[in-house]
């Protein structure tokens, strides 16, 4: 992105909103992860094959839609 690094918007879309679940993909180490605090919910190395990407947006949706349907107290578990 030209004039917006991938880090950047990953920190941005966590300030506003806290809950999206982002999914990094990159040619360098799953290192993004640690610069964000654990806020990526998946990392794919480049190159990556469709399938796997897909797998991934799946398992990431999936577990996004199981804990919206948890209570409160059952997040935590």
């Amino acid at each position: 992105m030209p004039k917006l690094g991938g880090m950047e918007c990953a920190q941005r879309l966590k300030a506003l909103n806290p809950a999206i679940p982002l999914i990094i993909s990159s040619g360098y180490s799953a290192q993004a992860n640690e610069k964000l605090n654990g806020a990526i919910q998946a990392f794919v190395p480049k190159p990556y094959d469709p399938g796997k990407l897909a797998r991934v947006v799946r398992m990431v949706l999936d577990t996004g839609s199981m804990e919206t349907h948890l209570q409160p107290s059952e997040k935590h578990l």
